[in-house]
């Protein structure tokens, strides 16, 4: 891993546009209301604690960002359309099939594991892009 620079800057604003596109996603503009809905929980209960979940999600997000840009030095990838094609492919790879056991398992519904991971796979495809191009 010698000689991955990594553009901090670049890190931190991913991190915290990862963060705000959390929040839109799960505002009642889109799908905080099914959210809530799905888990059995108040949209004042989904509130509590958040500062502490906002700044969990933003450490969680810089690391993701991090792993990302590795990903994307040492694959070589040029240009925007190849670091997504990176990011949908770590979303496939590692986050949309650990976390189908909420489905399968904890006998949530599909509509949830679609919640969820829609902005995880946007997310980690923009965070691709941005890095591919951005370093």
């Amino acid at each position: 891993m010698e000689g991955l620079a990594i553009n901090w800057l670049a890190i931190i604003v991913l991190a915290i546009g990862r963060n705000a596109l959390g929040a839109l996603w799960y505002s009642p503009l889109l799908f905080g209301t099914a959210y809530c809905r799905m888990n059995g929980i108040s949209p004042q209960r989904m509130g509590e604690g958040m500062p502490r979940s906002v700044a969990a999600e933003l450490v969680g997000n810089a690391l993701a960002a991090i792993v990302l840009a590795s990903a994307i030095r040492l694959t070589g990838a040029g240009g925007g359309m190849a670091g997504a094609g990176i990011g949908a492919a770590a979303w496939l790879g590692f986050v949309a099939t650990t976390s189908m056991a909420d489905v399968t398992w904890a006998k949530r519904p599909f509509a949830l594991w679609m919640v969820n991971n829609g902005v995880h796979l946007i997310g980690l495809t923009l965070m691709g892009a941005v890095l591919a191009v951005w370093r």
